[in-house]
């Protein structure tokens, strides 16, 4: 047996994989820039650290706390972690920042900072399960295990929750094992729309519209879980 082409071979050695998907992983990636370089390197990830992140609020706390001072308005910021985001899905808060001291807390008022970029952003966290990203208009801090990727581009927000990004991720995994998830998240090759192209900007519009219907119809489911 004669191997020509070493990008068919594992990382680890001489051990073969499917030509099938050596070839489309090439096709991926070729000639497409990272995400990185897509968003201009500004990824961000999530503000908040494992160990202050316990110390925010949950929401069973928050509902004590109301109960106790009924007559106090506490202002509460919601934080996201990855568990809180689902493909299109509509952010729902995990656990609450207070904005000042409330009775039944600490004395002194947590400390965390604020996103770095306080308009639309996109919310991405990737598992087992592959990437799941959906969009924030505005308010959220974000939690540990999630990157924050400026602007309201919802065709990039196609491309990351895509099968064939998920497919990818999983690749890479193999190739590099010890490297964290969300690192090779920043890697993943991303297709570039020419606007110029006639066809490309009919695609664009079909994959922005389907979006934007996504984000609405699960917007709604959740307003409706809510009430109920």
């Amino acid at each position: 047996m004669c191997i020509r082409d070493r990008d068919i071979l594992g990382p680890g050695g001489w051990s073969l994989i499917d030509m099938r998907i050596a070839r489309l992983e090439r096709k991926i990636r070729s000639g497409r820039p990272s995400l990185a370089e897509y968003a201009m390197d500004r990824i961000y990830s999530g503000d908040l650290t494992e160990e202050n992140y316990a110390t925010l609020l949950s929401r069973r706390e928050v509902g004590i706390l109301q109960m106790r001072n009924p007559q106090k308005t506490i202002l509460l910021y919601p934080s996201v972690s990855r568990e809180s985001i689902s493909r299109y899905g509509a952010l729902r808060a995990d656990r609450f920042l207070p904005a000042e001291p409330v009775p039944g807390s600490s004395n002194q008022e947590t400390r965390v900072d604020c996103n770095p970029v306080a308009g639309p952003k996109l919310f991405v966290s990737a598992g087992q399960g592959g990437i799941c990203g959906t969009i924030d208009r505005g308010g959220f801090l974000a939690g540990p295990r999630v990157l924050v990727i400026p602007g309201d581009d919802l065709f990039l927000l196609a491309v990351l929750n895509s099968r064939i990004s998920s497919f990818y991720l999983n690749r890479l995994q193999s190739h590099h094992p010890d490297k964290d998830i969300l690192s090779l998240v920043r890697t993943m090759p991303i297709h570039v729309v020419d606007l110029g192209d006639h066809d490309e900007q009919i695609l664009y519009q079909r994959i922005v519209t389907a979006v934007i219907q996504m984000l609405s119809l699960n917007a709604v489911s959740y307003t409706h879980l809510r009430a109920h």
